[in-house]
């Protein structure tokens, strides 16, 4: 009934892909996901630490805490380009990048769905959600264990990564 060890608990037949920085809430604390955490999971994330923001990750240690502001996908894609100028020419960040920008404006923040495809024929329902700012959620039909569906995302996942489109990991 509960999945017993080796993380078989029925929660686990519906994961999705994490980003990188992305927040988990899976108990009483927080996690924040980076590249030596899991990848894959159905938890809750509903923030994602902008790509160029990422190093400040680092400098936490047990006990400080964090506070998240909103930040435009433009800002934070801006932001990120910034860096690797910075990082380029091996100069500091331009002084007006050292804080960023404060939205208290939730219109100024991206909507979480890009997009979506109803359901036609064959082809299931699909919606795109904008995961932090170098991720797109692809989420295809109902939230069913289904192989057809499974076996149509894996065809997805082969084609993009046969035609080695830049950007695309």
């Amino acid at each position: 009934t509960d999945g017993g060890e080796a993380g078989l608990h029925p929660s686990n037949v519906h994961d999705c892909e994490y980003a990188i920085g992305a927040v988990n809430f899976t108990g009483d604390s927080p996690v924040i996901l980076m590249k030596d955490g899991p990848s894959l999971g159905g938890f809750v994330c509903p923030v994602t630490i902008a790509k160029a923001e990422l190093w400040k990750v680092g400098q936490v240690k047990p006990g400080d805490q964090i506070r998240f502001v909103p930040l435009s996908f433009d800002a934070a894609l801006e932001l990120d380009r910034q860096w690797q100028i910075s990082i380029d020419q091996l100069r500091p960040l331009p002084q007006s990048w050292q804080q960023l920008p404060v939205n208290t404006s939730i219109a100024e923040v991206s909507p979480c769905v890009l997009a979506s495809l109803p359901a036609s024929g064959e082809r299931p329902q699909v919606v795109y959600r904008q995961a932090g700012d170098g991720y797109i959620l692809l989420e295809y039909g109902e939230n069913l264990l289904d192989l057809t569906t499974r076996i149509r995302v894996h065809l997805l996942m082969e084609a993009l990564k046969s035609r080695q489109v830049p950007g695309i990991e």
